[in-house]
């Protein structure tokens, strides 16, 4: 998701008078200096050209997940500045493979969460101009976030790939929004 400028400046700003407070008042009290460690991180994007924060969440799916940062390292997409990997239930991490040069940021739920709840999280860690949800399973033949940007253009604040089936097929992906009473039939 695209933030427009306006925005983000606003943003940019609440977050310097954050970084003001923090480091103009001194923490005296031992229960704000329990939080430091909550508060989310930025490290320096790996990629000058970096546009992309890519958000994926974990139900267990370590191997998946691999298979997925695998692609990442073969295609290494020029615009993805860092990837978002939520563990949303207990589990190790996922295996990092060789060539991956793109800084990971770790999220461990105390508690599983939701697919907004987990995503919302993770874009706390969003200093990129863009903001990408994929789930676990989706694999990369080749770079794709050059094409999505370059479509997107200034027109634009959502855009998405052409998903396609194990087969070849393409994937009917889209939902429809759910009336009131669908959600009732389903109890």
């Amino acid at each position: 998701m695209r933030i427009c400028t306006s925005v983000r400046t606003q943003i940019n700003r609440a977050e310097q008078k954050t970084k003001k407070t923090l480091v103009n008042k001194p923490l005296s009290n031992h229960f704000l200096s329990s939080l430091l460690p909550l508060l989310p991180v930025r490290r320096p994007l790996i990629h000058v050209d970096g546009l992309v924060t890519l958000s994926v969440i974990s139900h267990g799916h370590g191997d998946v997940i691999t298979g997925l940062l695998e692609d990442i390292a073969r295609c290494k997409p020029k615009r993805l500045a860092q990837i978002v990997i939520t563990l949303n239930l207990s589990e190790p991490r996922p295996e990092i493979p060789l060539g991956l040069d793109v800084p990971i940021h770790w999220c461990a739920n105390p508690y599983p969460k939701g697919f907004g709840a987990n995503h919302n999280a993770a874009f706390r860690y969003c200093d990129t101009e863009w903001f990408a949800v994929v789930n676990p399973d989706i694999r990369f033949d080749k770079d794709p976030f050059e094409p999505l940007i370059a479509h997107a253009g200034e027109d634009f604040g959502l855009v998405g790939p052409r998903v396609l089936e194990s087969d070849g097929r393409i994937a009917d992906a889209a939902r429809g929004l759910i009336t009131p009473w669908e959600i009732i039939a389903r109890r």
